[in-house]
C-alpha cells in the first residue's frame, strides 16, 4: 500500500490527557494505514484510545509525538488554519450521542443547508435526504425525532462538504439493533459515494457489517 492508496496513516502515534511527558499516555506508538473507500471499525476494552484516535483524525486534539496524516496532511504539524481547512472540506466527525451534534432551533433540512453553506460544497442537501431516507423529515426539528432519526441526520450533517473521511464515536451504541440496522445501512450508503467512514464500537453488529476491523488495546492497533 502506498500513501496515494491510503486515507489515514498513522506512525508512532502518542497522545496524554495529562502531559506529554505522561508514563502513561492512552496512544502509544500506536501505527495505523487506512485505504479509501471502506467502512473500518475500531473496536476494543474501554480505555483502549478508540475514541482518542477518532479525536485526533478528526483534528480535535493534536498528538504529542508520530505522525498522524489525514488526506496527506500531517495533523501533528500542520497550523491551525490548515487543520480548519481540513475540517471544514474533507473529514466529519460524530459524536456519540446524536443530539450533541444537533443544533435545537433548526431543522432538518436547515441542518444540511448549513453543512453545505459552510463547505462551499456543490452537493444538494435534497438529493442526500432522499438518499438517506430522511426527506419526509425534512421540516422536523431534533427533539421532534427519534434517536435513531437523530443519529441518521447527525451523520448527513457531518458528510455534507466532506470529501474524505466520516468518523462517528460510538454510532449505534444507544440504539436498539433495529434502529442500529438503519444508521449501519446509512454508513453504507455513504461508503458507496465515496466516503471512507472510521467507527469505534462496542457493537458486535457494527463490527460486523464493517469492511475491515482494527482492535485497539493499551494504545495500539494490535491487529
Amino acid at each position: 500500500m502506498t500513501r496515494d492508496d491510503s486515507i489515514v496513516e498513522c506512525t508512532g502515534v502518542r497522545y496524554s490527557y495529562l502531559s506529554p511527558a505522561d508514563d502513561s499516555p492512552v496512544l502509544r506508538d500506536l501505527d495505523l494505514s487506512v485505504t479509501r473507500g471502506a467502512i473500518v471499525a475500531l473496536v476494543g476494552p474501554s480505555g483502549s484510545g478508540k475514541s482518542t484516535l477518532l479525536r485526533l483524525l478528526g483534528c480535535l486534539d493534536r498528538a504529542d509525538a508520530g505522525e498522524v496524516r489525514v488526506s496527506g496532511v500531517d495533523t501533528t504539524t500542520a497550523s491551525a488554519r490548515r487543520r480548519g481547512k481540513l475540517r471544514r472540506h474533507r473529514v466529519g466527525y460524530v459524536r456519540q450521542n446524536p443530539a450533541d451534534n444537533l443544533i435545537d432551533h433548526m431543522t432538518v433540512e436547515q441542518h444540511f443547508d448549513m453543512a453545505v453553506a459552510m463547505s462551499r460544497s456543490r452537493v444538494k442537501p435534497r438529493r442526500l435526504l432522499e438518499q438517506l431516507g430522511l426527506a419526509a423529515l425534512a421540516s422536523h426539528r431534533p427533539r421532534q425525532l427519534s434517536g435513531g432519526e437523530q443519529q441518521r441526520v447527525a451523520i448527513g450533517f457531518a458528510a455534507l462538504g466532506r470529501s474524505d473521511l466520516l468518523l462517528l464515536d460510538e454510532p449505534t451504541g444507544q440504539l436498539d439493533h433495529r434502529v442500529g440496522e438503519q444508521v449501519l445501512d446509512t454508513l453504507e450508503t455513504l461508503r458507496d459515494s465515496g466516503l471512507t467512514i472510521m467507527v469505534s464500537t462496542h457493537d458486535p453488529l457494527t463490527a460486523q457489517r464493517a469492511d475491515l476491523t482494527h482492535r485497539l488495546n493499551e494504545g495500539r492497533v494490535t491487529r
